[in-house]
């Protein structure tokens, strides 16, 4: 001991350490390739893990927090690592793969994926789904999930492709129109429309002709186009 602090060359076992000045800091030189400072619990309750944290275990910079692979094993794995970049990974039991992983330069969160291609990234498992949602069970006060889609028909709120991500298979538009690549189908009835005179609820396009279907007070019409509906329709179905 000297009045700049103590010196040790080997290891020091104490009941406890504490650190106490105006600035509070405690350094550890970690100069070997897996060196750190562990937490060791002596507990014969096989549930209970010995932890680490460490420096240069990987790569020059990371900081990584290991646990004991299995009780009085001696081999630990890692938990959790910060990268000196910034990025911040959280990995599987067996410490192998990183299963939620923070890449700070894109500012974007992987859920079972590291390469993360949009801010927040989720690869699914088998016979799992990716995402879901739950609202609570209250009457009036129960909401789901929120999406702002833009304002156009560039704009979309949803957007749904087929596996090879190679064609759309169904997409909400920023506004308010919707693009279904198959068929659309009901277990219950169908309503179409508001009410509003002249509504075009259902649009046929083709090549040659345009088919719409609309409603006019008390008849029902098939015309070509929207502005046809009143004066020159296909067919016109009266309600008497």
């Amino acid at each position: 001991t000297n009045s700049s602090g103590i010196s040790v060359t080997g290891s020091v076992v104490a009941d406890g350490l504490t650190v106490s000045a105006p600035s509070v800091t405690a350094t550890i030189n970690a100069t070997g390739t897996n060196s750190g400072l562990e937490f060791t619990h002596g507990s014969t309750n096989t549930s209970v893990r010995n932890w680490s944290i460490r420096s240069n275990t990987e790569a020059f910079g990371d900081f990584i927090i290991r646990r004991e692979s299995a009780y009085g094993s001696g081999v630990d794995t890692k938990s959790m690592a910060f990268a000196s970049n910034g990025d911040i990974s959280f990995y599987n039991t067996a410490g192998t793969s990183q299963n939620l992983f923070w890449d700070s330069s894109a500012s974007s969160l992987g859920i079972g994926v590291t390469n993360v291609g949009t801010k927040l990234d989720i690869a699914t498992e088998a016979n799992k789904a990716g995402l879901r949602v739950t609202a609570p069970n209250t009457t009036n006060q129960s909401f789901g999930a929120t999406i702002a889609a833009g304002t156009s028909a560039s704009d979309y709120a949803l957007n749904i492709n087929n596996a090879a991500g190679s064609s759309t298979l169904f997409k909400v538009k920023g506004d308010g129109s919707s693009v279904f690549s198959g068929s659309v189908s009901a277990t219950t009835n169908m309503v179409i429309g508001n009410g509003t005179h002249n509504e075009l609820p259902l649009s046929f396009n083709s090549s040659s002709q345009d088919f719409s279907i609309g409603a006019n007070g008390n008849f029902f019409m098939i015309a070509g186009h929207l502005s046809d509906l009143d004066s020159n329709q296909f067919l016109t179905v009266s309600s008497a």
